[in-house]
């Protein structure tokens, strides 16, 4: 089957490629988006070279002195290229200016990121009605030799200051260690960070731990302090509690603390603390209510509700699928 399939395609993979109007890689070890045109007269950007699907743009540059470094970012000996854009910045110095990252993965890890002999450029975008702009600018204080990117999450360095989401942080940091991909900690203060938030918080740093089951929860001496994963959450949910004994976690949404059962933070009210028990995909129960993601499912009977196959499940009455009741009628 994959043999004819070959040769049913073919014919138009050929004619496809004979009429790309872009040429061969520049440097494909750096970059899938730089080519040559088909008369090597100029440079085009097309993402992963999907000109067909994702368009192209010529760049105008000087051949001569054209150089690729890395997936979004060359240079010629007159202008900065950003994607296809020509992008510049005060405090340039466009002869010095490189990228980082010896192997692949370094260099997507780094792929927004430049360098002059000065300072540590970012990217930015602006948006002006329906169209993008692409600019770049410096990172406060950054140092260019030392500064490379931690992880994916945004977290960057250099040999004395850490960067959230391309912002410079004030932590000490000699003791600066991460908790989770949501806490962070010093020797002074525990910090909370989700989207574009940092937060310095009132939490213990010598007792703060995540909690065993759950990645949105961490808890130190005093209270527990939830993430809800929303971008409208401006700080963790901090939750007290007066002994451990009364904090039971199931997983990662569901947990309680005292005679209260919580779903990412938000208190289930319904909920009877004694025969309260977590199920499959989101669901759980009680000896009076079944619940999804927290909220209680009108009609759902506890007492015969159980899973089925896949995400569904069932009671005496009918099936459920997503938290909702739904027809199901077996073949």
């Amino acid at each position: 089957m994959k043999s004819i399939l070959k040769i049913l395609f073919a014919p138009l993979i050929w004619i496809i490629h004979s009429c790309s109007p872009i040429g061969e890689p520049v440097k494909e070890q750096l970059s899938n988006n730089h080519y040559y045109n088909r008369n090597n007269t100029d440079i085009i950007y097309s993402s992963g070279g999907n000109w067909f699907g994702l368009g192209k743009k010529a760049m105008n540059v000087d051949m001569d002195t054209f150089e690729v470094l890395n997936g979004l970012f060359a240079k010629d000996k007159n202008n900065l290229y950003c994607y296809h854009n020509k992008v510049s910045h005060p405090k340039l110095d466009l002869e010095s200016f490189y990228a980082k990252g010896e192997t692949a993965v370094e260099r997507d890890k780094m792929n927004n990121i430049g360098f002059d002999k000065n300072h540590v450029y970012v990217t930015v975008s602006k948006r002006q009605g329906d169209i993008y702009t692409t600019g770049i600018t410096i990172l406060e204080d950054a140092d260019p030799k030392t500064f490379k990117k931690i992880d994916y999450h945004g977290w960057a360095k250099d040999h004395e200051r850490y960067y959230y989401r391309n912002a410079l942080i004030h932590v000490d940091y000699d003791s600066f260690t991460f908790i989770d991909e949501f806490f962070s900690k010093d020797k002074n203060h525990v910090y909370w960070h989700t989207f574009s938030n940092f937060v310095k918080t009132d939490a213990n740093p010598e007792t703060f731990v995540s909690a065993e089951k759950s990645k949105y929860i961490a808890i130190d001496d005093k209270a527990l302090y939830v993430t809800n994963y929303s971008k409208d959450q401006k700080e963790p949910i901090t939750i007290p509690y007066t002994s451990k004994d009364s904090i039971k976690v199931y997983d990662d949404m569901y947990f309680k603390v005292g005679r209260t059962v919580y779903y990412v933070g938000k208190p289930i009210l319904e909920a009877d603390i004694e025969t309260f028990e977590l199920l499959e995909f989101s669901y759980a129960k009680d000896k009076n209510h079944v619940f999804y993601n927290g909220k209680k499912i009108e009609g759902a009977d506890p007492n015969s509700f159980e899973h089925d196959e896949g995400a569904r499940c069932k009671d005496k009455n009918g099936y459920f699928l997503s938290g909702e009741a739904y027809e199901f009628k077996e073949l």
